[in-house]
């Protein structure tokens, strides 16, 4: 059986800062949870707390304890860009 495809994925400057200004382990905890929707079979199945965005196309929330990850992914594309990262109550 093969592999599928990974997904690219590309961060936003403004979410590497708020990486960096966290615990080294909240930090590994998000780009996990990040890293696991790189395959597009985990989208569909969806085992993660992933929810689409009211009034986006494209855009979706991915839930990691008391941090929310903004994406936007373009499956034609392959790609998923990580555009802000934040605590639930300052990322909306």
């Amino acid at each position: 059986m093969q592999n599928p495809p990974k997904l690219e994925i590309l961060y936003h400057k403004r979410a590497l800062k708020f990486l960096s200004s966290i615990s080294y382990k909240q930090s590994k905890q998000v780009t996990d949870k990040i890293k696991t929707i790189q395959t597009k079979e985990i989208l569909v199945k969806g085992d993660l707390n992933i929810k689409k965005l009211e009034g986006t196309k494209h855009s979706y929330r991915l839930r990691v304890g008391k941090i929310r990850v903004i994406l936007r992914m373009h499956k034609k594309d392959d790609v998923i860009y990580v555009e802000d990262i934040d605590f639930r109550g300052n990322i909306y």
